[in-house]
């Protein structure tokens, strides 16, 4: 695997950050990869060709490394677990990193962050500009920690939690996992998962519990996703990126009846569920409550 050419999945705002971190670093792009045919220029004035996520053969460069450029953390999560490919981290020149700090893959460390001894950054996290994670934070997937965010000692970000820009969470303190810290929050006490909490001292204005997560896990929704593009393509069609729940099974997905049955096979055999049994199922709504 070569490690200096990167292919980049995303080619919008983020993905030109990313794209420029990885120029930083020496390294070199070797295509832009997105739901739609573009060409994207890089920092340093040279354009790397766009390839459609749905292309007949997307993985031109097999022997590349990938990284998600994509900021919202439900889609990078969602991508992430469809993806079979290798991923890579880059880590911007002027970044401080602490010798015993970890940055696991597919994360990204942007321009003038500063990562302590002892954290831990889990997959498909981003650390954007000049963020602050102080000794032994530890940092779930899918984790966002926004510019000038600031993390002091050992606190811990559960998964998919998204710490908005110039926030500040105190020493010790646990977030939970699919957190919403609002912008300039000042974080003094625990927070508990899917909660939004904003303010100095930081208040839980909601508990942003989707439609998805009381139903079942983000997981399920993953899970679903991944069968029903399976099936997609085997049928010669393109992945989609994300499930909603309003999402017909036939209209909206294009699934025939035979599909159908494929789907309903695929989803017994994983999680001993017959979502056809006893009543009409129609949405990706309807399949989720079966698995709940």
């Amino acid at each position: 695997m070569n490690e200096k050419i990167v292919c980049i999945y995303g080619a919008g705002g983020h993905a030109r950050v990313i794209a420029s971190t990885i120029e930083a670093q020496q390294r070199q792009i070797a295509m832009f990869f997105d739901d739609d045919q573009v060409v994207v220029e890089s920092s340093n004035n040279q354009y790397a060709p766009g390839l459609a996520l749905s292309a007949p053969n997307p993985f031109a460069h097999p022997d590349h490394p990938f990284l998600i450029a994509i900021g919202n953390n439900r889609t990078r999560a969602t991508i992430a677990n469809q993806l079979k490919v290798e991923f890579t981290t880059t880590i911007h020149p002027s970044a401080v990193i602490a010798p015993c700090a970890t940055v696991s893959e597919g994360s990204v460390v942007l321009a003038q962050a500063t990562l302590q001894t002892g954290v831990f950054v889990s997959d498909h996290s981003i650390i954007n500009t000049s963020a602050s994670i102080d000794h032994d934070c530890r940092l779930g997937n899918f984790v966002h920690v926004a510019p000038n965010a600031t993390l002091c000692g050992g606190v811990r970000v559960g998964e998919g939690t998204h710490v908005g820009a110039g926030a500040t969470v105190i020493e010790g303190i646990r977030i939970g996992k699919w957190v919403t810290v609002g912008a300039g929050a000042v974080v003094i006490r625990d927070v508990p998962d899917f909660a939004m909490v904003v303010g100095c001292p930081a208040r839980a204005i909601e508990k942003h519990l989707t439609e998805e997560t009381k139903m079942g896990s983000i997981e399920h929704l993953q899970s679903l996703c991944n069968i029903i593009n399976s099936i997609r393509q085997s049928a010669g069609r393109k992945s989609v990126s994300e499930l909603k729940l309003e999402y017909h099974l036939q209209q909206d997905l294009e699934l025939d009846s035979l599909e159908l049955a494929e789907m309903t096979v695929l989803i017994e055999s994983k999680f001993g569920v017959d979502v056809f049994e006893e009543e009409i199922v129609t949405t990706v709504r309807d399949v989720l409550k079966k698995l709940k």
